[in-house]
């Protein structure tokens, strides 16, 4: 071991040096900056999107932004992800898409998913507000938080997504199993009275009827899509879903009012800093002032800008959906309440308040 070897392993911290100060190198050799922290989440986004693989251009720099953009170009010039799907979602004239992700496993992010839908639906009020809604669920069939939640399954339709009904509110989850983010198929087209799914080829490919739900004649329908997959994997690989997460103008967050809870919802707030969006929590827990102090306490700087702006939501625990999870019962006010204040200013919809 040579001295400066032993410097650094006596003293860890000089490991992570300023940005600019530099590491202490061999003799004869000039110093080494310092990584900071941004330009290794840089090359990390850059490595699990194949940048650094045979046949690519690489190495290449730039913000998170270019680099999540720009690999589909690297993978597939004809713009198809690692598993065939089309990178494109073509949306509707005037379809809006609120995504929605879960900062932890089984935080509640699908029943924040559908309960907001259901309150843009006018929910909250018991006057419909003639906006159009749906929940698309994009978690892998066996983890899937909105199966139970539909009053009526309306079959398969060809995109390969099965639909329920849960009054006016339509649910689309997948059909076939997928192992990652960017297998997800493209979602469906925004229903229209008649559709149909053709000819069935098993049970589960039932003819649709007409639902509820289906878009007007000048447009106007929101989504809400229930992402279902780590923000990290997401933003790792080119796919329509990282897409709808980094280029739609609003996001929601949804965690527990607990430290981990928070600890899990600042890394999210950090990775999406860069991309200037507008991030909108639900934090799911007591009301705020019976917060244990090491909650209270325990929100993040980018938690507390979150918080100053106004877009840190309070979602009350309710003890039966945690315990049963989402079912056709009607959901309680309180919680109706609690998720329109969630929705975004700019979302479609008429007559919803708090």
């Amino acid at each position: 071991m040579n001295a400066t070897t032993a410097t650094t392993a006596t003293n860890p911290t000089t490991a992570f040096a300023t940005p600019g100060q530099g590491l202490p190198g061999p003799a004869g050799r000039p110093h080494r900056p310092a990584v900071s922290v941004p330009e290794l989440r840089r090359a990390w986004a850059a490595v699990q999107a194949g940048a650094y693989r045979a046949g690519t251009d690489a190495p290449w720099a730039g913000d998170p932004v270019t680099i999540w953009s720009d690999t589909r170009a690297q993978d597939d010039p004809t713009g198809q992800t690692a598993n065939g799907w089309p990178g494109t979602w073509e949306k509707a004239v005037g379809e809006r898409v609120l995504p929605v992700l879960g900062c932890t496993g089984a935080c509640g992010a699908s029943t924040v998913a559908v309960a907001v839908a259901t309150a843009a639906l006018g929910g909250a009020t018991g006057t419909p507000s003639g906006t159009a809604v749906r929940v698309v669920e994009c978690s892998p069939p066996a983890a899937s938080g909105v199966a139970a939640a539909s009053a009526s399954e309306l079959g398969r339709d060809p995109s390969g997504w099965l639909r329920g009904q849960r009054g006016d509110l339509l649910l689309e989850r997948i059909a076939d199993d997928v192992d990652a983010a960017d297998g997800v198929p493209l979602p469906s087209p925004f229903p229209t009275a008649g559709l149909t799914a053709g000819p069935a080829t098993s049970r589960s490919d039932l003819a649709l009827t007409a639902v509820p739900s289906v878009m007007p004649p000048g447009g106007g329908g929101l989504t809400v899509l229930d992402v279902g997959w780590d923000l990290q994997h997401v933003l790792a690989r080119p796919s329509w879903l990282r897409d709808e997460v980094t280029t739609q103008e609003d996001l929601l967050l949804v965690t527990t009012a607990t430290v981990p809870g928070l600890r899990r919802l600042e890394v999210q707030l950090d990775l999406l800093a860069d991309l200037g969006r507008t991030v909108h929590a639900a934090v799911i827990g007591p009301r705020r002032r019976r917060w244990p102090r090491a909650v209270a306490h325990g929100l993040g700087p980018h938690t507390r800008a979150l918080d100053e702006a106004g877009r840190l939501g309070e979602v009350p625990h309710d003890r039966g959906l945690a315990v049963l999870g989402l079912s056709p019962a009607p959901f309680p006010t309180a919680l109706l309440r609690a998720a329109a204040r969630l929705l975004p200013p700019t979302t479609p919809t008429q007559g919803v308040t708090p």
